[in-house]
């Protein structure tokens, strides 16, 4: 028991470094996919794209086209991530699936101050399915309900959350508004009390632009953490050369150790491959997510 209570004192910190919040499944924190990551999760509005999914599951819809990605991401504290999602059209409805894989290995246990008695490893997963549609003219609505597990040595739980998107395109041309709820849900207890989950109420919009070869997308967005409540600002914006080459920059209030970010896509026929960089000050390094994708 004292080893156990140890492991899990010692993960605390871990968690509130990679991610400014002691929610359960703090992997949920942490952006899975490059182009949203680069892009300050300020992808609320962004309609037809996969990777925006997680921002809001009504971003999924794309009637015309199956897609599937995988990602890997190397966060601060040695937190690695896996993440394979993919879409597939039906009929004027996408759905969508994900599995997600979060680890933190090499964590020492210790009962007294001395050499480590040994090393176990962290595990997060959470499984997802995802269905959008449009329900009325320029209105599309999406869901997202999800499996959530998590390990801590000898302790585990088992929990789901879901999102609630909407979008709705404006009178105005290019101009896209969005609005989500993000993990709604619980963890049930590790030992005696269930955890609460990291959800997020986000507003956004997008406006597009496009000069002769080069396209302009900005998406300004505001994000609001529910427990405890703590307001946020995001900002994207993405430049394109005739849909191959992108590059992205973002911005994102709320945290302590990280503001800005970036990132790249280049896109060759049917295959893409997209880089977030998002640095962290207070000495703790930088994290790195990259991804291949193909549409089909």
């Amino acid at each position: 028991m004292r080893i156990a209570a140890t492991l899990v004192a010692a993960l605390i910190p871990v968690w509130l470094f990679s991610q400014g919040s002691s929610s359960g499944v703090s992997h949920l924190n942490i952006p899975g996919l490059p182009r949203p990551a680069a892009m300050g999760q300020a992808l609320v509005a962004d309609p037809g794209v996969l990777s925006s999914a997680s921002n809001n599951p009504a971003n999924l819809l794309n009637p015309e086209s199956a897609e599937i990605l995988l990602s890997h991401s190397e966060w601060i504290q040695d937190v690695r991530s896996e993440y394979l999602t993919a879409r597939i059209p039906v009929s004027g409805f996408s759905m969508g699936l994900s599995v997600r894989s979060t680890s933190i290995e090499g964590i020492e246990i210790r009962e007294r101050p001395g050499p480590p008695l040994g090393t176990v490893t962290a595990r997060s997963l959470s499984i997802g399915a995802t269905g959008a549609l449009e329900v009325v003219e320029n209105a599309t609505f999406g869901l997202t309900l999800r499996y959530l597990y998590e390990k801590m040595y000898v302790d585990e739980a088992n929990g789901y959350s879901a999102d609630l998107g909407v979008l709705y395109k404006t009178p105005i041309k290019g101009l896209i508004g969005g609005v989500s709820v993000t993990n709604l849900g619980r963890l049930g207890a590790f030992r005696q009390e269930s955890s609460s989950l990291p959800t997020m109420l986000n507003l956004g919009a997008r406006y597009g632009l496009t000069f002769d070869e080069f396209t302009l997308l900005l998406a300004p967005a505001f994000l609001m953490r529910l427990e405890p409540s703590t307001p946020m600002a995001a900002l994207g914006a993405e430049v394109s050369y005739l849909e191959m080459v992108s590059l992205r920059v973002g911005y994102q209030s709320g945290y302590d150790a990280r503001t800005f970010s970036a990132g790249l896509g280049v896109r060759y026929g049917l295959v893409g491959v997209d880089y977030a960089y998002v640095p962290f000050s207070e000495d703790l390094g930088a994290s790195h997510i990259i991804s291949v994708g193909v549409s089909f």
